[in-house]
């Protein structure tokens, strides 16, 4: 999906991109779960967008961890200068991986140069290991994950927004979809955009406060929030009316 499908200020459906070009697919009710918000933004809902962590992971193998303890503890300064260096040369991290601040994530070339900079940071911090640290000789990476892993970007304003203290306190609401944690609520109101109707929203870009979202990006919120998304679709189609008109009873049903 690249692009919603607009009509006085309703979502119709979804624009799609593929090998066969330019499609078009027409839904009363469309769910984004992109993460970012992208079709919630594109659709004109507002969002904000604040920065967090970017990681890269990493997974090596052929590490003789014994003979690296030894070199350690008879040269214990060697050893750490060349541990710093290797962590100098990957961005204050050994090659297990690294992690980036202040990226937005929605800029496609800023997250490419990000991939490239912390990939090429890890192959040279490994190589600088395998020729200078005891142990690192065979030392090769294994398997690095497909994308970097993101934390926030986008975060939808609906028509309520949930917060940290909301959490913090274990606040009820009468229109929960889900109780987590030590008993806090996810209100159906998180997942409805303002102002954009034929439109929801699950996942790490429901509408919640910046602390909040370092919370509900986690897995279980995610998985309640898509249930109740795709629940709240299908209902709504069926008795033809707008998802900010569906009761949250219908959904605990």
């Amino acid at each position: 999906a690249c692009g919603p499908i607009l009509a006085d200020d309703r979502v119709r459906g979804v624009f799609t991109e593929s090998k066969n070009g330019r499609g078009a697919i027409g839904a009363r009710v469309v769910i984004d779960c992109t993460a970012d918000g992208d079709i919630a933004f594109r659709a004109g809902a507002a969002c904000t967008n604040r920065t967090h962590r970017v990681t890269l992971v990493v997974f090596l193998q052929g590490v003789d961890r014994e003979r690296e303890r030894q070199f350690a503890e008879s040269d214990p300064e060697r050893h750490k200068a060349v541990t710093e260096e290797a962590k100098r040369l990957n961005g204050g991290f050994l090659p297990a991986g690294r992690s980036m601040q202040d990226l937005d994530i929605t800029d496609a070339a800023a997250l490419t140069r990000a991939e490239i900079v912390m990939r090429r940071g890890c192959f040279e911090s490994l190589n600088y290991l395998r020729a200078h640290m005891p142990g690192w000789e065979h030392a090769s990476i294994a398997e690095t994950c497909p994308q970097l892993g993101v934390r926030q970007s986008r975060l939808i304003e609906g028509l309520y927004t949930l917060t940290r203290q909301d959490i913090g306190s274990n606040r009820r609401f009468e229109d929960a979809i889900a109780r987590l944690g030590k008993g806090y609520d996810i209100p159906y109101r998180c997942l409805v955009p303002k102002g954009i109707r034929g439109l929801l929203t699950a996942g790490r870009c429901v509408s919640c406060d910046y602390e909040a979202a370092d919370i509900l990006r986690l897995i279980a919120p995610c998985l309640v929030t898509g249930q109740a998304a795709g629940v709240a679709a299908a209902l709504a189609t069926q008795r033809g009316i707008d998802p900010d008109d569906l009761p949250a009873d219908a959904l605990r049903a």
